[in-house]
Order: structure tokens, then C-alpha cells, then sequence
């Protein structure tokens, strides 16, 4: 998930990525333009390294948090996936999802992936299988 941070002493704002299990990926300090010394020096202490910090830090320095909608596109997803077989039918299923989904999905891959290699025994599904059971949410 993408996260744009915007408080009253930032000049600018931060984007945070994180990923499925909510660590911190990317801190993207391109938008802000200046920090003073105040709240540079919280930051320094209270970053918010996982996603469940992340309201408590945004509360703390009086600011926003706004989802950041990403364009995920199939290829994207197929890309990263990694499984290459049955593109046709995985981009039906991929066409089906709304773009919350889309993303979930996306950002579920990680997680997947560190599951199957924990359980040998499974094998990873066809990416249409895997869109149309709606996998990340398991």
C-alpha cells in the first residue's frame, strides 16, 4: 500500500510504500520541499516503519495520510507474479477485479510467494486460479 503524508511542518509531502506485511519498503521524500528541525528530529525517532504505526505518527504531527490508487496493470501483476502460463485466461480474471482488488492481489504476491516456500509441498496456482479464488485474501 501507498501512502501520501502531508502535515501543517511539512513543506511538501512523503510517500510511503509498504508492502503485504505492512514493513516499510519506500519512504519517498521527493515532494517535500523543506523540514524543520522539530519535526525532523520525531521523525528521526518515530518513523513509522510498519503500516500500523502509521495513523499514530500522522495523528501525532496534526497531518493526512491519503491512500495512493495506483494504476496496477496485468502486465504489472503478470510480471511480477511470475508464473507464466494461461496469460489469456489470467487477464480475463485480472479484467474482473475492481481496482482495490487489483492491488491487493498485487501487493499479496511477496506474501504468497514466502508461503509457498515455507510449504514445498505446494505448488503455485496458475495465475488465473489465483485471481479468480481470490487468493490474498487467505
Amino acid at each position: 500500500m501507498v501512502y501520501e503524508v502531508m502535515a501543517p511542518n511539512l513543506q511538501g509531502s512523503i510517500v510511503l510504500t509498504y508492502d503485504a506485511n505492512g514493513i516499510l519498503e519506500l519512504a519517498d521524500f521527493g515532494k517535500l520541499h523543506a523540514l524543520d528541525s522539530e519535526t525532523l528530529k520525531f521523525l528521526a525517532t518515530h518513523f513509522p516503519m510498519h503500516q500500523a504505526w502509521l495513523a499514530r505518527t500522522v495523528e501525532q504531527i496534526n497531518g493526512t495520510a491519503k491512500l495512493v490508487q495506483l494504476d496496477i496493470t496485468f502486465e504489472l501483476f503478470y510480471t511480477k507474479y511470475g508464473h507464466k502460463e494461461g496469460k489469456i485466461k489470467a487477464e480475463a480474471a485480472w479484467n474482473k477485479l475492481k481496482p482495490e482488488e487489483k492491488a491487493a492481489a498485487y501487493n499479496y504476491i511477496p506474501r504468497y510467494n514466502s508461503i509457498l516456500a515455507a510449504n514445498q509441498w505446494r505448488g503455485k496456482l496458475m495465475p488465473a486460479t489465483y485471481l479468480n479464488q481470490k487468493r490474498w485474501l487467505d
